[in-house]
């Protein structure tokens, strides 16, 4: 009966009077009425034929009817009618949808670190819709064995300094516990380091001076996947080792950010000295050295 009413009220024509005709309605009830100039009827007369339907209010037992609805008021009502109907069939069709989290992934991907060295793990989250969330924070952390390597609540790994080995970090979502990942973190030792170029000569002048470069040799601790030397990684440590020259009066060489490894010749302009001086690069963490010969011609 109200949705008869409410599509009565939408298309512009209320309670039919044919529908309405020879009913009996009890006193003090509410309905539809077509509006007419002046209505008779008792209590149990039937409803007179009309003209000009427009939508009234009456109650039984009444001399008149009211008019109670505009043009104004019918399009208003349409209009809550009609988001009333909106809301409710967005409320059914499941609009409000939870996003969730779907997986979590771990970069690197199984580093390798030297020992004493340190590695930032990174988590990118993807949810059900497909977002990708880069620097995924809501996770904790757990190494498997932290006598390799530990690892703090930011993500940064720290490897011995004394031993080598493989560890297992674990990356766990705080509010989804069973989404989880892992990599291997394989820690490495120094094994060697070289200093290019070989024992170079140089000689004194107005600009004489010699860059050196160091590069270190690791070893691996991965399964069969590093089976030959011709595979071991090498890794430039040029700003990272610290550089002396044994011979300072023939020839520094720097430490500064920008200009490290570069060696030069003693020269005041009219004089200076030759000879040889060895040059030494040396890791700060296993304490390994590599050396070569800078010679200062005359």
């Amino acid at each position: 009966a109200i949705f008869r009413r409410v599509r009565s009220l939408i298309n512009g024509s209320p309670a039919d009077p044919q529908q309405t005709a020879g009913t009996e309605f009890a006193p003090g009830s509410i309905f539809l009425l077509p509006r007419m100039r002046q209505v008779s009827y008792s209590r149990h007369a039937p409803v007179k034929e009309h003209r000009r339907p427009r939508c009234h209010l009456a109650r039984t037992g009444e001399a008149e009817t009211k008019d109670i609805l505009s043009m104004k008021n019918r399009a208003v009502s349409l209009v809550l009618v009609l988001s009333l109907l909106s809301y409710a069939a967005a409320g059914f069709s499941g609009c409000s949808k939870t996003n969730t989290l779907s997986a979590i992934i771990l970069t690197p991907l199984d580093p390798v670190v030297a020992m004493g060295k340190t590695l930032q793990l990174s988590v990118t989250a993807i949810f059900s819709d497909g977002l990708i969330v880069t620097s995924w924070s809501q996770v904790t952390w757990q190494s498997s064995d932290p006598a390799i390597a530990t690892v703090g609540s930011s993500g940064l790994v720290s490897v011995s300094t004394v031993t080598t080995g493989a560890a297992v970090i674990t990356a766990t979502d705080i509010f989804h516990p069973h989404i989880t990942r892992s990599v291997t973190v394989y820690v490495t030792e120094l094994l060697s380091i070289t200093i290019s170029p070989p024992d170079p000569i140089i000689s004194l002048g107005t600009v004489s001076s010699q860059t050196f470069s160091a590069t270190g040799l690791y070893s691996l601790n991965t399964p069969s996947a590093w089976s030959s030397s011709s595979t071991w990684p090498l890794v430039d440590l040029t700003q990272l080792v610290s550089w002396v020259s044994s011979s300072t009066d023939v020839a520094v060489i720097s430490t500064a950010t920008g200009t490290r490894g570069i060696a030069t010749a003693v020269y005041t302009g009219t004089t200076g000295t030759t000879g040889i001086t060895t040059i030494t690069a040396t890791d700060p963490i296993s304490g390994m050295t590599g050396t070569t010969t800078l010679t200062v011609n005359p």
